[in-house]
């Protein structure tokens, strides 16, 4: 799905309090800084392991307290290892429930990643030609004779549209496979363009693609998967509000806060949106792509090569380059990234791979869809895990004393305020940089509330700050020390910068 806007959303008791972090925190947007890394001893390098993971404990519970969401969910895989899974927030709302590290979530359209590496596994056996017209375009059959292409399909080329209005009705009925599935939606409906021509994203494609992935490999799609793909794995078709311990609540907003969102089977798009699984099973998947335990070199890169136009440009949702179901973007070091966002009912999700040594897979799920970058969020727990860059030439910021005022602006919105203590927030800076009135834009699609107030934490080793993880409303984003004394960088596409009345 698209980075911001749900194209799910539907009109969700109120805010709730974290279960295992200070409800002083709710309706705050946390600021973590953070210094570059020492070398350090084998006793020492322990110790900050435990360092970061409790440092990526607190940004998700910043996140969780920024955005008001019932609960979040996260992973990192790194250097052929899990190195961390935390929750924040509620499985449950109503029986006072915690989301814990066995809790599947939603993965919506994340679900493809999985779909799109089937058809590659497929692709590598030489049971599915990734690049060759469907030789069984029978479900469904265009009248002009229409040819797809399993790489159209996984690339949002093959011209069919996303959900209309006449899909109204399709979370309603439950589909055996997605063959069953295609034959009941797609039968002749309209292409929007002809296949390769443009791009249009569209789950519908990924329910063809499932339809192919099940004719050639000889089993449901569902199976297939759980089977072949990511065997082992607590990864498997969506069993969201069935009452299972072991699968959260969906909620969405409504005028007096978070309500349990009504049944929807996702079955009419398993391979689109119909998956689930906790942030750990999806990271460690990952992992095994990066390792190369699920595809060749050579399939991967083919994987991962930007698709074409039929007249010769790259295929892109937004600024990203979209490659056989991933989408491709450098990350703030040049580094390629590998990544796919989702939003559904109840759902909010992010994947995101560093290819190279060393490997990286960072996942971040939520029970609830709002509007936020979430795969900005995601990069940012990554990189506490992550090499850190060469350390910046701009001097350190000093830790800001409270009562000192702060400027700075969000875009062509200019933000003010005044710095407080901050009892009760990790680190050796803890402080609050409360606003004199909230920016605009802050809404993330929840139920109405008005975050008015920054929480800054200051990070060892070193006595300044020269990053910064920002947890808004919107998402976790990274700021850096500028040459002028302020911390500047790009929150939800749009320029933030930061400084310190020092007089």
């Amino acid at each position: 799905m698209s980075t911001w806007m749900s194209p799910e959303r539907s009109p969700a008791p109120g805010p709730q309090p974290h279960p295992a972090g200070p409800q002083r925190w709710r309706h705050r947007v946390a600021l973590v800084l953070g210094t570059a890394p020492l070398l350090l001893a084998p006793g020492a390098a322990r110790a900050e392991d435990h360092h970061t993971e409790a440092l990526a404990q607190a940004l998700l519970v910043a996140l969780h307290e920024a955005s008001g969401v019932p609960g979040l969910s996260a992973a990192v895989w790194h250097d052929g290892r899990l190195r961390w899974q935390g929750q924040a927030g509620w499985q449950d709302l109503a029986a006072r429930r915690p989301l814990g590290p066995e809790t599947r979530l939603r993965l919506a359209s994340v679900s493809k990643l999985l779909t799109a590496t089937g058809a590659a596994w497929l692709h590598q056996q030489g049971r599915l030609d990734g690049d060759a017209p469907l030789a069984r375009p029978g479900y469904p059959a265009w009248d002009d004779g229409t040819r797809i292409t399993p790489r159209q399909l996984a690339a949002h080329l093959s011209g069919l549209p996303h959900y209309q209005a006449t899909d109204l009705m399709r979370g309603r009925q439950a589909h055996a496979d997605s063959r069953h599935a295609a034959q009941h939606w797609l039968q002749g409906r309209a292409l929007l363009d002809k296949p390769g021509h443009r791009y249009h994203y569209s789950s519908w494609g990924y329910t063809l693609l499932g339809a192919a992935i099940e004719e050639a490999s000889g089993l449901p799609l569902a199976e297939f998967i759980q089977t072949r793909i990511a065997p082992g794995l607590a990864i498997g078709p969506d069993q969201t509000n069935t009452d299972r311990e072991t699968h959260s609540r969906a909620y969405e907003p409504g005028p007096m806060g978070w309500r349990v969102a009504p049944p929807h089977d996702y079955s009419y798009s398993l391979g689109g949106a119909g998956l689930s699984a906790t942030p750990a099973a999806l990271a460690a998947w990952g992992g095994r792509l990066l390792q190369g335990r699920l595809l060749d070199s050579d399939t991967l890169a083919w994987m991962t090569t930007p698709s074409r136009l039929a007249d010769g440009g790259i295929a892109r949702h937004g600024a990203d380059a979209v490659g056989f179901g991933w989408r491709l973007r450098d990350d703030r070091q040049g580094r390629v990234t590998w990544f796919h966002n989702g939003s559904a009912i109840g759902a909010r999700s992010a994947l995101v791979l560093w290819p190279g040594a060393p490997a990286t897979s960072a996942a971040l799920l939520s029970n609830a869809s709002w509007v936020s970058a979430i795969d900005d969020s995601a990069r940012t727990l990554a990189g506490l895990f992550r090499p850190r860059p060469a350390e910046a030439s701009a001097p350190a910021l000093a830790c800001p004393a409270a009562g000192q005022r702060f400027s700075g602006r969000w875009g062509d919105q200019r933000l003010t305020g005044v710095v407080q203590g901050s009892p009760g927030m990790p680190g050796p800076c803890p402080r609050r940089l409360v606003l004199d009135r909230p920016p605009t834009g802050f809404d993330n699609g929840g139920p109405p509330r008005s975050p008015a107030a920054l929480s800054l934490v200051a990070l060892p080793p070193g006595p300044g700050v020269t990053r910064a993880a920002l947890a808004t409303p919107l998402g976790l984003f990274q700021l850096e020390a500028t040459g002028d004394s302020a911390l500047a960088g790009s929150v939800a596409g749009r320029e933030w910068v930061l400084s310190f009345d020092t007089r």
